[in-house]
């Protein structure tokens, strides 16, 4: 079992990020949001130079530059319209083009956000946004393509693939080679959608990447999602699902993202050292499963 952590998990400076990340044992990393002044959708072209520089001193390798400005989660653009699509490809380009620089194979990104009167659409208006959902991904994937790399996209509930299906169905309608997906099970759970439901076996021949977030259950309410948690403290199966996945042919990279800022304050230890110590909680948890 590979396993990264995004570098943006430890809340603190990238450089000193990547010295804890050495320290608790990592050998790869997600770039992800805030680098040096930057971030990963702005990077100056000169910035992956001296990145690179960086992770060979500290013997790190990079499996993914995850983007959160490809189709913001927090909407405020139109999904139809050209001239966002032209914006973001050509943040898909640079994304790609970093990637390249940097040995990365894979670039992260978002789907189109969904629309607020989803539901009241008729069928036929849902499956024309489906499609051009599935045309955007596909025209990143051959972004990604052109530089050898793969367009992963992941399930966030406010977009048009916030389920395991709606994944699979998008993947499906491009066809591409190069489009993938990056799995948060947990997002999936925050949708409806139990870890005991999810059709891996159609899941996993598109997952490249799957992510390890901590979760409660709802008091009220057993087999709904309730609250984030630590992950190696909380109630999620966490070896039930990769099992499952590893069952169906997953040979991709377990990413570590322990969403520290919206633990319960109950369940959340305080300062930098409690941040290290969620993160070793995890890949402890991770390195004890019986997988396989």
């Amino acid at each position: 079992m590979k396993l990264s952590i995004f570098t943006d998990a430890f809340g603190c400076p990238f450089e000193q990020a990547l010295d804890h990340t050495v320290e608790l044992g990592f050998e790869t990393i997600n770039i992800r949001t805030r680098v040096g002044e930057d971030n990963t959708d702005s990077l100056p072209g000169c910035a992956s130079s001296s990145i690179a520089d960086i992770l060979a001193e500290q013997s790190l390798s990079v499996n993914c530059i995850a983007s959160t400005g490809v189709n913001p989660l927090l909407g405020g653009y139109d999904i139809l319209d050209p001239g966002h699509q032209k914006r973001m490809e050509e943040t898909v380009e640079r994304l790609a083009r970093y990637a390249d620089e940097l040995d990365a194979p894979t670039i992260r990104v978002y789907s189109l956000t969904r629309p607020e009167h989803w539901y009241e659409m008729s069928p036929e208006e849902r499956q024309r946004i489906l499609d051009y959902n599935a045309s955007c991904l596909t025209r990143y994937a051959e972004i990604a393509g052109a530089y050898d790399r793969y367009l992963l996209v992941e399930n966030e509930p406010p977009t048009l693939t916030a389920t395991s299906d709606e994944l699979v169905d998008a993947c499906k309608r491009s066809g591409h080679n190069n489009l993938r997906v990056a799995w948060d099970p947990v997002n999936a759970w925050r949708v409806g959608e139990h870890p005991s439901s999810t059709n891996l076996g159609e899941l996993a021949e598109y997952v490249m990447e799957v992510h390890v977030v901590g979760a409660d259950s709802d008091p009220k309410m057993p087999n709904a999602f309730g609250s984030f948690a630590v992950a190696g403290e909380d109630e999620f199966p966490h070896e039930l699902v990769l099992n499952g996945l590893f069952a169906h042919g997953f040979s991709g990279v377990v990413t570590l993202d322990p969403h520290y800022g919206a633990l319960p304050k109950s369940k959340r230890p305080k300062g930098q050292k409690g941040v290290l110590e969620v993160i070793r909680t995890t890949k402890r948890m991770l390195e004890e499963l019986k997988l396989g």
